[in-house]
């Protein structure tokens, strides 16, 4: 543990990370979670494992696992067209008689895609008015909306291609939201945040730093050095605009390698989870433009590292964050920066993924040693 530590530090240090959280957890038990560094640099303000700090596509995994408890329960069937659940229709301009299902959506093969211009200007000041979820979609996505163009859409079929699609998840989110009968936000907090305990999360809809909720600031790095820039929210919040803390992080992450259920707390069905996490794509069965030696893809989850690691990562201003798992599902490891690197600052990320990986392998030789 002393080593990891200072392994950790090092790397923090070495590559101009204001503020950096980890943990490890194995088989299921949260063994290690420790921070370093700033959460806000200017009023030299530490951070700790129990500060938000956000996330980004990392969220995308609580839309996995609200989705996938609805069709447990009957209530959504993942190759069902998902003009079903809305209220609007949704089709490919240029394939407008082929359906989109919702395992197309969860495994980034819908033909939806994130126009450049869109997407960046969704992200906005924390104070900044938002549209809804259901006028964000349906300005995008049906035709004669303000921001409906044919090319939101790929000209490939659905399923056809795999285009990493933030709108995409988005519009899953919905679907979960128009079915549960209530916001992806209130849904996720009663059914997933406020079972698990977790004490430090919220969405960023609201401005930051409500009371007992310290919130990291965001840093990003260019050629120049280290800067701070603005906190910022996201319409399509569900697709990367979760705050949570490491502590509460290990915690979710911990239930999603436990098979759904933490300290005696079910959250979701063990068989509907599997199906999440289980690898969608076969060589007979997958996007054509998509190479089974790069990885597959599971529900919102995903293999890193050419296969070598399971789970799913975040990328933002200010945010370079990992949750991920090996390939039988033992050790877990989670690394969440409030810094977004530039450069070959990048390399000293494989280093902390490297060390918290091995601390928790070498523990699973030794069950009886504590960090």
């Amino acid at each position: 543990a002393r080593q990891l530590d200072q392994t950790l530090a090092d790397a923090a240090a070495q590559a101009g990370i204001v503020g950096l959280a980890t943990a490890v957890i194995v088989d299921g038990r949260v063994v290690w979670t420790r921070s370093y560094g700033l959460a806000d640099r200017e009023r030299a303000q530490p951070l700790t494992p129990q500060t938000a700090m956000n996330l980004a596509s990392i969220a995308k995994t609580t839309i996995g696992v609200a989705m996938m408890r609805l069709v447990a329960e009957g209530r959504l069937d993942l190759d069902a067209d998902i003009n079903r659940y809305l209220p609007f229709r949704v089709v490919n301009p240029h394939h407008p008689a082929a359906r989109i299902t919702l395992r197309q959506l969860a495994t980034h093969s819908s033909s939806i895609t994130d126009r450049r211009d869109f997407y960046a200007a969704l992200y906005q000041p924390v104070d900044a008015p938002r549209p809804s979820l259901d006028a964000l979609l349906r300005s995008y996505l049906v035709e004669g909306g303000a921001d409906y163009r044919a090319e939101n859409f790929l000209r490939v079929a659905p399923g056809a291609s795999r285009d990493y699609s933030n709108l995409a998840a988005t519009l899953a989110a919905y679907i979960v939201e128009r079915v549960a009968g209530e916001s992806f936000d209130a849904h996720t907090r009663r059914v997933l945040f406020e079972p698990l305990g977790l004490c430090n999360t919220r969405w960023n809809r609201t401005l930051p730093e409500p009371p007992g909720l310290p919130q990291s600031r965001l840093y990003a790095q260019d050629d120049t050095g280290t800067h701070r820039i603005e906190l910022y929210a996201l319409a399509s919040y569900p697709d990367g605009g979760l705050l949570m803390s490491v502590e509460d992080l290990a915690r979710y992450f911990a239930m999603l390698l436990s098979g759904g259920a933490l300290d005696g707390v079910r959250v979701i069905d063990r068989e509907a989870l599997a199906e999440m996490q289980r690898f969608q794509w076969t060589p007979q069965h997958k996007p054509a433009d998509y190479a089974l030696t790069e990885g597959n893809s599971g529900l919102f989850w995903r293999t890193k590292f050419n296969g070598e690691r399971v789970g799913h990562g975040g990328n933002d201003p200010g945010v370079a964050a990992e949750m991920l798992t090996d390939a039988d599902g033992r050790v877990g490891i989670i690394f969440v920066s409030n810094t977004s690197l530039h450069g070959d600052a990048h390399r000293h990320l494989l280093t902390i993924t490297d060390a918290l990986t091995r601390f928790g392998q070498d523990l699973t030789t030794k069950p009886d040693s504590h960090p």
